[in-house]
């Protein structure tokens, strides 16, 4: 759904997300930052992505409902405490173990409070589907596409509550934590904020709003997240796999039946043969490249190839990445024109977490926030643009 549906009407939905940014930015930052004050920065994105997550998922004005923000955030963190338990246990022991944990049962508790809010939501646009009535639009977002899609069991309305939270189990933490890695490394490397803030402002000018163009300019701000990701990548690996019969490789190697293998993501971009100056941090090392004529298309960050495995590759390749990458640049841009930040004198950037092969952004790190001096209004002049030329995706 997400490769046949929202990749294809991504351009639609630049306006959805920057409406429903300007709603979550009034709502998640604090309002006094004329001066600099300690934020948790990574808890307002999360907020702010899970508010945005929700209006292209669910609509408006479900998005507001704060008890469904609440659930497909903790959904999320419930899952992941369950299974990076269990996996370090033999799994026939499973079943009875995870009815000892506590996240086991608040991610059921999580599932129950999807299906309350989401089951009134389904039963009452087919009613009012049902009627027939000429002047009805149906709402253009990812659960009516499920519900058009669904056949008649995959679309009962608690299994489409339930896919709703592993769609927020897929987008809003992984979303989150690229945001939160870029902005760390943009605090420990601030040569770079003034250029990707001018950017941001000379193409928005350019093209007058918000568009899907506008994003694809934004080549410096792609780079920098595309650099930040390959220092920091989500998991050490990709392509996890498990053998379902012998395998032998072309080298003579037989990994068994039942051996468990991936692809060494992280390595591959940091390893020097592949990657000049791995080494080094350069927030415009794929901008640089872009420039050669024939490779302008490429090194993009939400692009894949051979050596760029974060979000897969080829028919495995992560179906939300053009989302997650459209988002991210569209918080970005806003973060960058309308504030500044840094981090609190004597502090460093903090440590990334790990957790086996997966790595995270601290989220307990601290940075200073403060408004910048005499930016104009950027929300109230893209906005209207956005309305004038999007206004059904404006709407939706």
């Amino acid at each position: 759904m997400l490769q046949t549906k929202l990749t294809p009407n991504l351009g639609s939905f630049v306006g959805v997300i920057e409406s429903e940014l300007a709603f979550a930015m009034d709502k998640e930052i604090p309002k006094d930052l004329d001066v600099w004050k300690n934020v948790s920065l990574y808890h307002i994105v999360l907020r702010i992505v899970s508010r945005i997550s929700a209006r292209v998922f669910l609509g408006n004005p479900a998005c507001r409902n704060e008890e469904w923000l609440d659930t497909s955030i903790q959904y999320t963190e419930n899952v992941f405490g369950t299974v990076m338990l269990l996996r370090r246990l033999p799994k026939f022991v499973h079943p009875i173990v995870a009815h000892c944990l506590p996240s086991y049962w608040r991610l059921h508790s999580n599932l129950r409070t999807a299906k309350r809010i989401i089951s009134p939501m389904v039963n009452q646009r087919r009613a009012d589907q049902a009627k027939n009535d000429p002047s009805y639009e149906k709402p253009n977002d990812m659960l009516q596409w499920m519900m058009d899609a669904a056949n008649e069991n995959d679309g009962q309305p608690d299994k489409l509550s339930h896919r709703q939270l592993l769609l927020s189990l897929a987008s809003i933490h992984t979303t989150t934590m690229s945001a939160a890695h870029t902005m760390y490394d943009l605090c420990v490397h601030p040569e770079y904020f003034e250029p990707l803030h001018q950017e941001a402002l000379e193409v928005l000018r350019e093209d007058g709003g918000w568009k899907k163009t506008t994003l694809n300019k934004m080549r410096k701000l792609d780079s920098f997240l595309k650099e930040s990701q390959r220092v920091n990548p989500p998991s050490l690996l990709a392509f996890n796999r498990i053998v379902s019969k012998d395998l032998t490789l072309s080298d003579g190697t037989v990994l068994p039946k039942g051996t468990h293998f991936g692809m060494p993501a992280a390595a591959i971009l940091q390893d020097t043969e592949n990657e000049p100056n791995a080494d080094q941090f350069d927030g415009f090392r794929y901008y640089k490249k872009r420039m050669n004529p024939a490779e302008a298309n490429k090194h993009q960050f939400a692009m894949t190839d051979n050596n760029s495995l974060h979000f897969g590759h080829g028919k495995y390749s992560c179906p939300g990445r053009f989302f997650a990458s459209n988002e991210i640049k569209i918080i970005m841009a806003h973060l960058l024109m309308e504030y500044e930040f840094q981090y609190p004198e004597g502090a460093a950037r903090p440590r990334n977490l790990t957790a086996d092969e997966n790595l995270y952004p601290d989220p307990s790190a601290r940075l200073l926030m403060r408004r910048r001096v005499a930016e104009p209004n950027t929300h109230a002049v893209d906005l209207e643009t956005a309305a004038a030329t999007t206004p059904a995706a404006v709407s939706a």
